[in-house]
């Protein structure tokens, strides 16, 4: 589907939501442009980022426009118009017969359908794979926020009920970090992937 904005992701379980113009801090600017590099070097590196890259990208396209393997409505979601009908294709007929095949998902593109893969992919790093990627982030946030304000909420009542919680009681129930980013990295990470979910492990718990 056509891209409003400059037209240039762990999965498409997440819902890409279109892209709107708002004024950033520099914090986010910077952060998503730390994140666009890693997007950016994931696709250069790994087949498996481009093969789940196509895959979001046509899984957003509508349900006619998959059938047809064109682009007909204008909702800056899913491909281009240029791009609708090979990248369906990838999805459609190299990924999917892949799949079916028996290929490792390293292996389901190759060749020049792997380069056109990317070339296709790349052109939506600072958007939709971006926001997919953001998306990501933001529901390993909440799992994260969530699991800290039961462990607050366990505390303060044994502090009403007149009683220290011990070291033990505060941690008992609590998800390990090392859970939400396996969670949020999916079966079958890249090794982009892997790492950057490592890296956030080792920031929350240094955070809580």
């Amino acid at each position: 589907m056509s891209e409003g904005e400059e037209t240039m992701t762990t999965t498409s379980q997440f819902v890409v939501p279109a892209p709107r113009r708002t004024r950033r801090s520099s914090e986010q600017v910077a952060a998503d442009r730390v994140l666009v590099g890693r997007i950016r070097a994931s696709l250069n590196r790994n087949p498996v980022a481009v093969v789940r890259a196509l895959e979001m990208l046509f899984a957003a396209q509508t349900r006619d426009e998959q059938v047809v393997a064109e682009t007909v409505h204008t909702n800056e979601r899913g491909f281009s118009q240029a791009d609708a009908r090979t990248g369906t294709w990838l999805v459609q007929v190299v990924i999917a017969g892949g799949r079916d095949a028996g290929f490792t998902e390293e292996g389901l593109l190759r060749g020049k359908a792997l380069e056109m893969g990317r070339r296709i992919a790349s052109k939506y790093v600072r958007t939709q794979l971006l926001s997919a990627a953001k998306a990501k982030q933001a529901a390993a946030e909440y799992e994260v926020a969530l699991v800290k304000s039961e462990e607050e909420a366990r505390i303060e009542a044994a502090a009403a009920a007149g009683r220290e919680p011990f070291a033990a009681e505060r941690s008992e129930n609590r998800v390990p970090f090392y859970v939400i980013a396996r969670m949020m990295a999916g079966p079958n990470p890249s090794d982009e992937e892997g790492a950057f979910w490592d890296s956030w492990k080792d920031e929350m718990k240094d955070r809580y």
